[in-house]
């Protein structure tokens, strides 16, 4: 599998960009070891490249100037020599409706990020916008008919580690009392300089209220600023500038609030459901800035250059000194975001990989959660609900039974393995009879053809049946796109395979 990622980072850009694109690629990589991934980028600062090295990822530099999205496709092409890719992530306000009709003969699978409502996308298969609260209304009409849309914060493009933190983050944040430890995070390129500014009030604060909470800084170290950071904070022992920090889920689970920017960071605050000031660095963070204010997730102060310390002292004390504000937003901040979104996105783009493996009497549980569902029993040919002692005495039986074969669909996204379905082969007529279920949860994720696609070959050989009742139009449409040739109005066979 071959997949490329265009974007740029830098002091003037900032990191984002770049942090979710390695995000989702370490997390391809874990799902398919033999996975080739690229970067194109414009020169990245070597804390960058050493990033891509340490995660295998292949780094191709772009040279030139951009000059536009035509010329832009133009140089990748020549530099790619109409080599074909499986997928192509494009995470780029500059690129964006010419650029990607230049691209979509190259790739299978297409798919903008964007947290832009203004940018054209006319060729692409997914658009995914992680904005909490984004709809497609809000998109302009213009995005392609076939354009599956993956919006909200449902999709947070979040590292492993801050899934791995959650839950002992919700635990400290419960037993919270007073502030000892404050995060800085207004983007790792330090990108407008306004860290210095912001630390200035957080230490005033601190010394007019004869406080003593340490306060911790996250910087890349091609941050813009750092030798008047570093000047400022010598002569205070309580402050320590964390740079290229390795373990940013760890600073947020040991902070007790944060003062940060609403780009990326905010997804990561919200998973660990960390309070937080919260300043805009550019005119795209806005919405996000206003929308988690208005649903108590965080305290939005506004834009970065014009905050008055008056006004961050006032949103300070809120949130430290009241016990009740600083539990409430803890509580809306763990709502928006859950630490899923790399999973979430893997599944519906299909970059999930499907495995059977035979189902043993340890399945019980798991099968009888599946078939006691109405959206699953009501296209079998039994509608009835069967009850857990019958469905045990059935299963028993046949795993038993050598005419029939079992299979359990699992599903591999990064690390983590998901029983998701069962296929079953019952010896029937001249050849083999199919059934399929997938759990409600993991349908239209391409999760039962791709199943399908992995029946053992020795089955293969034989004609395979499928009976489908005439109201179940999704799963007709599942068999012939698998193969199958209609041969009555309820019946499906593949001819064995030579």
């Amino acid at each position: 599998m071959n997949i490329l990622f265009r974007l740029d980072a830098s002091s003037s850009i900032g990191a984002g960009h770049f942090e979710r694109c390695l995000t989702i690629a370490r997390s391809i990589k874990s799902t398919f070891d033999k996975a080739k991934v690229v970067f194109v980028c414009h020169e990245l600062a070597p804390v960058f490249i050493k990033k891509l090295e340490y995660a295998a990822i292949e780094y191709i530099p772009f040279r030139h100037e951009f000059q536009s999205e035509k010329h832009d496709a133009e140089q990748l092409l020549s530099i790619l020599k109409n080599h074909f890719y499986d997928y192509i992530f494009i995470d780029h306000y500059q690129l964006q409706a010419k650029w990607e009709s230049s691209l979509r003969p190259h790739c299978r699978v297409l798919i903008a990020l964007d947290d832009l409502t203004t940018r054209q996308h006319t060729n692409i298969d997914y658009l995914v916008d992680q904005t909490y609260g984004r709809t497609a209304e809000q998109y302009p009409s213009s995005l392609p008919e076939n354009c599956k849309t993956l919006f909200g914060s449902k999709y947070a493009i979040l590292r492993e580690e801050f899934k791995e933190t959650r839950n002992k983050a919700i635990i400290k944040r419960e037993s919270y009392k007073s502030v000892k430890q404050v995060v800085i995070s207004l983007g790792a390129m330090n990108t407008g300089e306004y860290t210095l500014p912001l630390l200035s009030y957080l230490v005033q604060y601190r010394l007019e209220n004869q406080l003593h909470f340490n306060i911790q800084i996250l910087l890349s170290s091609s941050a813009k600023g750092l030798t008047d950071i570093k000047k400022y904070i010598a002569p205070y022992h309580f402050i320590k500038l964390q740079l290229d920090c390795t373990h940013i889920a760890d600073a947020y689970l040991q902070a007790d609030i944060a003062i940060g920017a609403c780009g990326t960071s905010t997804w990561e605050r919200c998973s660990l459901g960390l309070p937080t000031i919260a300043v805009t660095l550019a005119s795209n963070q806005l919405t996000i800035a206003k929308q988690l204010h208005g649903a108590g997730a965080h305290y939005y102060l506004g834009e970065a250059h014009s905050v008055k310390i008056s006004d961050f002292k006032d949103a300070f004390s809120e949130i430290t000194s009241n016990i009740d504000t600083y539990s409430n937003m803890v509580r809306k901040a763990l709502e928006i975001v859950d630490g899923q979104g790399v999973e979430n996105l893997l599944k519906k783009i299909q970059l999930s990989d499907v495995h059977l493996r035979l189902a043993e009497l340890s399945d019980i549980n798991t099968v009888y959660q599946w078939q006691s569902q109405s959206v699953i029993r009501q296209y079998s040919r039994n509608t009835q609900p069967i009850s857990y002692d019958e469905h045990c005495a059935w299963m028993t039986k046949a795993l038993a039974n050598e005419h029939r074969h079992i299979f359990i669909i699992e599903l591999k996204v990064s690390s983590r393995i998901e029983h998701v379905g069962m296929l079953r082969l019952d010896k029937f007529k001249d050849g083999y009879e199919i059934s399929i279920l997938v759990c409600p949860q993991h349908h239209q994720q391409g999760i039962a053809k791709r199943a399908l696609a992995l029946i053992p070959e020795k089955f293969k050989t034989s004609k395979i049946y499928a009976t489908v009742l005439q109201k179940n139009l999704a799963s007709q449409q599942l068999f012939l796109n698998s193969g199958y040739s209609k041969i009555s109005p309820e019946e499906y066979l593949l001819q064995p395979t030579s």
